[in-house]
């Protein structure tokens, strides 16, 4: 059984083009993480990888240094965290 009509190649034009347009409307309503999601598995990264290279800093600590807060530790760790958390904000 034949369909009552013919594609043609402005139909396909056409469809080829709605479904573009579908795509771009869901590319901008994708939903990014939550700040407060994306802060949390930043302090973790930050914390991991400082501890593979000897940081003796804990995760309340790393935060503390995030939120801008004085932390009693070995001065060589805070910095190294700080750094860390400068080079994160200019990624």
């Amino acid at each position: 059984m034949q369909p009552p009509y013919h594609i043609t190649p402005a139909i396909l034009a056409l469809v080829a083009a709605i479904s573009e347009k579908i795509g771009e409307v869901g590319a901008n309503h994708l939903e990014r993480p939550r700040a407060e999601l994306r802060k949390s598995n930043r302090i973790k990264t930050i914390q991991s990888s400082l501890e593979i290279e000897g940081n003796t800093l804990s995760t309340d600590q790393i935060t503390a240094i995030f939120e801008k807060k004085r932390v009693m530790g070995p001065s060589k760790d805070i910095l190294e965290v700080k750094n860390a958390i400068d080079v994160y904000d200019r990624l």
